[in-house]
């Protein structure tokens, strides 16, 4: 019987366990114009649910609403709200943080991994329902403003070596 193979690098104690759309609201006044980005305006929203001792999990919600007015755009009242959730999974041995911090963890981290699924979501929304297809723009966040926990006692740490700098980079 095979020996079960180990990761090569330690496992984060917080990981992703599923995603869910959980909501998508749509409104269009006129049909649609693939030559059209259909909206002026967008706001991004997060959301991090309390820590659930019973199951050792919490939620991330990341909500895109974009619009357009009469007033703003030539082209068509437009409006697009999508909803979506990450469940997430945390080890408490491993991780030793109180809610505070993983709800801190959530607002930067929880964002950086849903923000590709959302993007392709609305990107996928809006080209299905005959618009140019809609890109968020990438969103000022630091994942690094909230610290990892030390890796588990007897982890090897391995520093590769810096690349030489190439010839165009010296120019």
């Amino acid at each position: 019987m095979a020996e079960s193979a180990k990761p090569s690098l330690p496992l984060f104690p917080i990981q992703l366990r599923k995603v869910d759309i959980g909501q998508v609201a749509y409104t269009c006044q006129r049909f649609s114009d693939p030559a059209v980005v259909p909206a002026t305006k967008f706001e991004l929203n997060v959301a991090v649910s309390p820590f659930s001792d019973s199951d050792r999990s919490f939620q991330v919600s990341l909500t895109f609403q974009c619009s357009n007015e009469k007033s703003e755009s030539p082209y068509y009242p437009y409006s697009l709200a999508l909803t979506i959730h990450g469940e997430f999974g945390a080890d408490l041995e491993r991780l030793k943080h109180d809610g505070d911090w993983i709800k801190k963890w959530g607002e930067k981290n929880g964002v950086l991994l849903l923000l590709p699924f959302l993007r392709e979501a609305v990107y996928s929304f809006t080209q299905k329902t005959g618009f140019k297809p809609l890109l968020i723009p990438l969103v000022e966040t630091s994942a690094f403003g909230v610290a990892a926990p030390p890796p588990p006692a007897g982890t090897e740490i391995v520093r590769l070596p810096a690349a030489p700098p190439t010839a165009e980079a010296q120019r």
